[in-house]
C-alpha cells in the first residue's frame, strides 16, 4: 500500500524474537535476570508477523493508496478489454513461469469501486499497474501457487471490492432493521458468483 511517507510500504507488523542461552556450563543452565553478552550465545531467532492493517482494505487517508493488488488487477483487467486476460502481455516470454489465461470476472476500471476512491491517489510515480500485475501473477506460480489457486485468489480480491460497494437503508417503518439498496444488487450478485454462493 501506499502511505504519506512510503509508495511500498508492506503494512503489516513483525515481532523479531532472539534466543540466547549461556555461553558456558549445561545447554539445560536457565537463563538469570542480569546476565551479560559476553556470557550469551545467540543460539536462534524468529519473526512472526502479528498484524495486516486490514481496515486499510476499507478506509485510506487522502494521499494514500489502498494494497497495491487491488490498483494492479483493475488495470490488467482494463487493459485486457474484457475478464480474460493473457499472461504474458508485458514481461518477456522466456523469463515467467508459464504462460497461462486468467480471468479477472468482477475487476473494472478502479473508479467503479468504493474502496479505490477514498483518497485522489490513484497511481505511483513510474510504476506501470499491468507490469507489477504480472510480475506478481509470475511470482505466484514460481512459489508454486497453482493456476486454478490463483484465480481463486483473483476472485476473492474481486469479491472484495464489489462488496465494497454495498450500502444499507432502513426499511420503511423499521428503523432497527436494514436491507442492501437495490442499486447495490449487482456488485453483490457478482460477488456471490465469484465466491460461489447461491443467489438469495
Amino acid at each position: 500500500a501506499r502511505t504519506l511517507r512510503n509508495d511500498n510500504s508492506s503494512r503489516f507488523g513483525k515481532f523479531i524474537e532472539l534466543q540466547f542461552k549461556p555461553q558456558t556450563g549445561s545447554a539445560t543452565q536457565v537463563l538469570q535476570p542480569g546476565m551479560t553478552g559476553e556470557s550469551l550465545r545467540l543460539c536462534g531467532a524468529r519473526i512472526r508477523h502479528y498484524l495486516l492493517e486490514k481496515v486499510r482494505v476499507c478506509e485510506q487517508q487522502e494521499g494514500e493508496r489502498n494494497y497495491h493488488i487491488f490498483y494492479e488487477a483493475c488495470a490488467a483487467a482494463v487493459a485486457s478489454n474484457g475478464k480474460d486476460y493473457c499472461f504474458p502481455q508485458i514481461l518477456s516470454k522466456d523469463k515467467v513461469k508459464e504462460e497461462f489465461t486468467i480471468n479477472l470476472e468482477g475487476f473494472a476500471e478502479l473508479t467503479n469501486y468504493a474502496f479505490l476512491t477514498r483518497s485522489t491517489c490513484k497511481t505511483l510515480k513510474d510504476v506501470d499497474d499491468v507490469e507489477m500485475f504480472e510480475r506478481r501473477l509470475n511470482a505466484m506460480l514460481t512459489i508454486g501457487i497453482k493456476r486454478e489457486d490463483v484465480s481463486e485468489i483473483f476472485h476473492m480480491i474481486a469479491a472484495v471490492l464489489n462488496l465494497g460497494n454495498t450500502k444499507f437503508d432502513a426499511p420503511p417503518n423499521n428503523s432497527e432493521g436494514s436491507m442492501v439498496m437495490q442499486e447495490c444488487s449487482a456488485n453483490i450478485k457478482v460477488a456471490e458468483k465469484l465466491l460461489g454462493v447461491p443467489h438469495g
